[in-house]
């Protein structure tokens, strides 16, 4: 598999990671996105992703900023440095020390993991086409065409 590039969306904080080369990561990566409901326990944010992708080489610490599964309730668990409750899959890593950022804002209550859209030129393209036909309908939306020229918005 090598590892693969993911995306974790906190809403207010959007952080790069990779999964790394396992079959617990493989078969996460098989059923991405994901959106999980997060609860705290200390400096770990934890929720189920509803698949029991089994147990592969379960480890009792992961460092900083790691991506864990573990199938005891088919959690997803993002570690800021919390000792471990017990043996989990560590998956990934988030990259850099963009890892604390989560943790800092009480106020996250989901994510959504999904892969690392590589950007060429055909989906930038799309992206830029798919913008301007939405505005030209917002537009034309408010277009009031009784100001008179049908061309401004009232």
């Amino acid at each position: 598999m090598g590892e693969k590039q993911i995306i974790l969306d906190f809403e207010s904080v959007i952080l790069g990671a990779e999964l790394f080369d396992s079959s617990i990561a493989a078969g996460f990566e098989e059923n991405l996105p994901y959106t999980v409901n997060l609860e705290q326990w200390g400096d770990k944010l934890y929720g189920p992703i509803g698949f029991n992708l089994g147990e592969e080489n379960p480890v009792p610490e992961i460092p900083p900023g790691g991506i864990a599964y573990t199938n005891n309730s088919n959690y997803v668990c993002i570690f800021f440095g919390q000792t471990l409750a017990w043996s989990v899959e560590y998956i990934g890593q988030i990259k850099g020390d963009n890892w604390k950022k989560p943790i800092e804002n009480s106020s996250i209550k989901s994510v959504t993991i999904s892969e690392k859209q590589k950007l060429n030129a055909f989906s930038l393209r799309h992206t830029i086409q798919n913008f301007s036909v939405n505005y030209n309908k917002i537009r034309g939306a408010l277009v009031d065409t009784s100001c008179g020229t049908g061309n401004k918005i009232c």
